[in-house]
């Protein structure tokens, strides 16, 4: 019982380093190394490292890692799906833990050939079931998981994998911006020195112009949504999970369940607000009372 309350205790202040290191900014490469440095620091970790689903090639590419060297890097830099263990759990979607790695027939075989006697953790980063990568990690010596410890972790991939997310519909709003600029402006320029029909180019360029005052309002809207996905969505992933921990692991009052199942029951709804408002492509609105009006989700 002592070492479960460690292991829950641990979890929970592992869980709550790495929630804040993904919530801070939109760089990739930054959230990731950062969460690198609160795993090895909150748990008992040798080495980890952090594999990217690449859709292209259904393969999954090395990208951040600690504690390998250049050699064994070099060897398992690219992983196809289903091989090995940080493979098969990238296929099952789910978290795959091991006792020893080396001596585990489904690891690759240069683990087997040159890995170390250790308890090891292969967890799937997803965001509303989609793939996105591996985490796997290496323990200092034999680890035994937990149900407990097994929930916080899938909780840790699931925030690392919205993370992910959020960063890339941040990089495809950014480009897609970009690219909407450079055809206004061609498109402006071209307009401009057509003068032999004045009257079809202005007609031409007021339509560009509509077109760009949408385009703006869409990127506000989607740089909103955005900013709500990324604000709500990490804290409430928090309090959903603690709230689903404590109903799992605690022997509570009737009364104090029926309050964190309210809690629970709220938490899901702002999610399901929050998918929807992720869905919203259009710039389309309802009225809601007179002189005001509200996104339309349908």
């Amino acid at each position: 019982m002592e070492r479960e309350g460690d292991v829950s205790q641990k979890g929970l202040e592992s869980l709550q380093a790495i929630a804040k290191a993904v919530s801070h900014g939109l760089d990739l490469e930054t959230i990731l190394e950062r969460t690198a440095d609160k795993i090895l620091e909150f748990m008992d970790v040798r080495n980890l490292a952090f594999f990217f689903y690449e859709e292209a090639t259904d393969t999954l590419d090395l990208k951040i890692h600690r504690g390998l060297n250049q050699d064994f890097i070099n060897k398992i830099s690219r992983i196809r799906m289903g091989e090995g263990l940080t493979g098969y759990a990238a296929q099952q979607k789910k978290i795959i833990t091991t006792d020893s790695a080396k001596d585990d027939p489904r690891s690759l075989l240069v683990i087997r050939e040159e890995g170390q006697k250790q308890s090891g953790c292969y967890i799937p980063l997803l965001s509303k079931d989609k793939l996105y990568g591996v985490l796997s990690m290496g323990y200092h010596s034999f680890h035994p998981f937990t149900l407990q410890e097994i929930q916080v972790l899938e909780t840790i991939g699931n925030l690392i994998g919205q993370a992910i997310e959020n960063t890339r519909l941040f990089e495809d709003l950014i480009k897609y911006s970009s690219e909407l600029e450079k055809m206004v402006e061609a498109k402006t320029q071209e307009l401009l020195k057509k003068n032999e029909d004045l009257k079809q180019a202005y007609e031409d360029l007021k339509l560009v112009q509509e077109r760009l005052v949408k385009a703006s309002r869409l990127a506000a809207i989607g740089e909103m949504i955005l900013t709500v996905r990324h604000e709500v969505n990490n804290p409430l992933t928090i309090i959903l999970g603690e709230t689903q921990f404590l109903l799992i692991g605690q022997e509570l009052p009737e009364e104090a369940k029926a309050s964190l199942k309210t809690v629970e029951k709220m938490c899901l709804r702002i999610q399901n607000v929050v998918k929807k408002l992720s869905e919203v492509k259009e710039d389309k609105t309802k009225e809601f009372m007179r002189g005001l009006k509200t996104i339309d989700f349908d």
